[in-house]
C-alpha cells in the first residue's frame, strides 16, 4: 500500500528540477499525478517513465501564468480521474538582477509566474477539494521569502507572498478539512540553479550548516508528507527544508550583488 494511494494529485513545473522529484515520488506512493508543464517534451518524458511506478502520470502543457491553462488543466483533471486531492503550485522562477537592474518588465514576470500562478491555482483546485471532501494544497517557498535574498529581489518578495497567501488561505478552508501548506527550501541543486551559478554544489555546501547541497528529493520527501494523511493537522504552516542554512552566515560568493 503506498501513502497516496487513490489520491489524484496536479504538480506544477514537474518537468524538471523539485517538481519533477515530487512527481515521481507521488507516483512511487500510487497516486495518479498531472504533470503540468510548459515544457512538452521533458513533461511527457517524465510521465511515461513515472507510470511504470505504482502510479499512473499524464503531462499536459501549462503556462502557468495564464489562467486559462491551469483551468483547463483542472477541469481536465477531475474530468478523466473523478477528483483532484493535491495540488502542489511548484512553478515559479524569477532573474537574478542587482536591485537597480531589476525593471519593471523582470517584476511582473516573476510576480505572475511565482505567486500569481499560486493564487490563481488555489482558487480553481478549492471548490473541487471541497467535493472531495478535502484535500491539500503545497507550494513551493523559498528562504528567500524568509528574509531575503540579493540579487534576487524580485523573487524574495514574491516567495513571501506565497507564504503569507499560504497562512490567509489555511484559515479560510479548514472548515472544509482542505489543508493549505508551503515548503521553503534552503539551496538546492537544480538544473536551474546549476546553470546559473558555477559549481552551485560546492558552493550551496559552503552556505548551509549540514555542508552539503540540496537535492529535489528532500523537498519531495517533504512534498509526500504534507500530502498524506500523516499531516492531517497541519495546515497553515511553513516547512523549512533547507539543511541548516537560516541558522547559517550568508556567503558573500553567492549572495553579494
Amino acid at each position: 500500500m503506498g501513502r497516496l494511494d487513490a489520491k489524484v494529485a496536479i504538480v506544477t513545473g514537474a518537468a524538471s528540477g523539485i517538481g519533477r522529484a515530487i512527481a515521481r515520488r507521488f507516483t512511487d506512493e500510487g497516486a495518479a499525478v498531472v504533470i503540468a508543464d510548459i515544457n512538452e517534451s521533458a513533461g511527457a518524458q517524465a510521465a511515461r517513465e513515472f507510470s511504470q511506478g505504482a502510479g499512473r502520470a499524464v503531462f499536459h502543457r501549462v503556462d502557468v501564468t495564464a489562467e486559462r491553462d491551469l483551468k483547463e488543466v483542472v477541469d481536465r483533471t477531475v474530468k478523466d480521474f473523478g477528483r483532484l486531492n493535491i495540488l502542489v503550485n511548484n512553478a515559479g522562477g524569477g532573474p537574478w538582477r542587482t536591485f537597480e537592474q531589476t525593471t519593471l518588465e523582470d517584476w511582473d514576470r516573476t510576480f505572475a509566474l511565482t505567486l500569481r500562478s499560486v493564487f490563481i491555482g488555489m482558487r480553481l483546485a478549492i471548490p473541487e477539494m471541497r467535493k472531495a471532501g478535502g484535500g491539500s494544497i503545497i507550494s513551493i517557498a523559498s528562504n528567500a521569502g524568509l528574509r531575503g535574498m540579493p540579487p534576487l529581489h524580485a523573487y524574495s518578495a514574491a516567495k513571501a507572498g506565497v507564504i503569507n497567501l499560504t497562512a490567509s488561505v489555511a484559515r479560510l478552508v479548514g472548515k472544509d478539512f482542505i489543508r493549505v501548506n508551503c515548503i521553503s527550501p534552503g539551496l538546492i541543486a537544480t538544473p536551474a540553479s546549476r546553470s546559473t551559478i558555477p559549481d552551485a554544489e560546492a558552493a550551496f555546501a559552503r552556505a548551509q550548516a549540514i555542508p552539503k547541497a540540496g537535492a529535489p528529493e528532500d523537498i519531495a520527501a517533504m512534498a509526500l508528507f504534507l500530502a498524506s494523511d500523516e499531516a492531517q493537522w497541519i495546515s497553515g504552516a511553513t516547512m523549512v527544508v533547507d539543511g541548516g542554512q537560516n541558522t547559517a552566515e550568508p556567503v558573500p560568493l553567492i549572495l553579494e550583488e
